[in-house]
């Protein structure tokens, strides 16, 4: 009896200890979400924000994202016409309080762009909030390649090749 009492009372606890231990996956996929606003990774693009996550009220602060590219495959070098290919890196961004909305209406609110000083940082300047709580820098970068297509007639082409990536990084204004 004491045998059979000495399982039960040991399936209880293992039973209490893994109920104890579970993680709720919603808490995780937030968690995840909000990583995935600082630092983005896919087959095509990789950037971070180098950037606070909380800043002072109408206080300027300067940032930049850390950038590559499946691009970079082609050219890294910007306004190289000795190779015939030609890179830009542009970042339109805006400041709001809320993120859900679709990349169109986002190019239609931007307030700046900035350009890319190389191939891995895109930098941006004088980003202040004039009032505290909850905002996100949401943009899009647009990443271009011009590649010159010599051909027998003597004639003009080129290979325009673009990507454009949401960018969006979190930040808390406190006083």
């Amino acid at each position: 009896m004491s045998f059979n009492l000495s399982k039960i009372l040991m399936g209880i606890i293992l039973l209490v200890i893994n109920s104890s231990c579970k993680r709720d996956d919603s808490d995780f996929q937030n968690l995840k979400q909000q990583l995935d606003i600082k630092k983005h990774k896919n087959e095509i693009v990789e950037f971070e924000f180098v950037f606070p996550d909380t800043v002072h009220k109408n206080k300027p602060y300067d940032g930049k994202i850390i950038y590559r590219s499946v691009l970079d495959t082609i050219t890294t070098a910007f306004n190289n016409e000795k190779s015939g290919k030609s890179r830009y890196i542009l970042y339109s961004l805006t400041k709001v309080k809320d993120i859900n909305y679709n990349e169109d209406y986002l190019r239609t609110i931007a307030i700046d762009t900035f350009g890319a000083t190389n191939n891995r940082e895109i930098p941006f300047y004088d980003i202040k909030f004039d009032q505290t709580g909850t905002y996100y820098i949401d943009g899009i970068i647009n990443d271009n390649v011009i590649i010159d297509i010599p051909n027998k007639q003597k004639e003009d082409k080129v290979r325009y090749i673009v990507n454009e990536e949401r960018a969006t990084h979190k930040v808390i204004v406190i006083e």
